[in-house]
């Protein structure tokens, strides 16, 4: 009788385990749709930092194009026509002579740029922070740990008389 409650309480909570990254995933999916609603800005920033090489990187969560405007770190601005490197996800300044640094010390406020798959004549939009969508990789590592977890029997001896 023990073996089943135990073999019953093992099933409730690895179900109850199993459930819980898809209600993370639609509350993800909800606040994406929430984020792209809004039509005036793109918000796309992934990462921007100085690293330690003195290099100005700035990352993207999709794919933009025509890039326009500048980003302005410690009153100094880079404009994107000066970029080293321009590529869909990223724009890289190189040997900028700036101190590390991360997030709030640098501006994209007067970046432009608009998403690779619209048409040249969609206006160029403000890009801004904003969340990058979580892949599925994480959640099937996750989901896997708890299969692993919860599916494991145990070295228990049982006697029975």
């Amino acid at each position: 009788m023990k073996s089943l409650y135990f073999k019953f309480g093992k099933l409730f909570f690895s179900s109850f385990f199993a459930l819980l990254p898809l209600n993370q995933t639609s509350i993800l999916a909800s606040e994406i749709l929430l984020a792209n609603s809004n039509d005036d800005d793109i918000e796309e920033v992934r990462v921007k930092r100085v690293n330690k090489k003195g290099n100005l990187v700035v990352r993207f969560c999709g794919k933009l194009k025509d890039y326009k405007g500048y980003v302005e770190v410690e009153n100094q601005k880079f404009m994107v026509k000066d970029a080293d490197i321009v590529k869909p996800r990223r724009i890289v300044w190189k040997n900028t002579s700036l101190p590390k640094l991360r997030g709030e010390d640098i501006s994209v406020d007067n970046l432009l740029a608009r998403y690779k798959d619209e048409d040249r004549s969609e206006p160029l939009r403000v890009v801004d922070e904003g969340s990058c969508a979580v892949g599925i990789l994480p959640l099937i590592i996750v989901g896997a740990g708890i299969a692993v977890g919860a599916g494991g029997s145990g070295s228990g001896s049982t006697s029975s008389n």
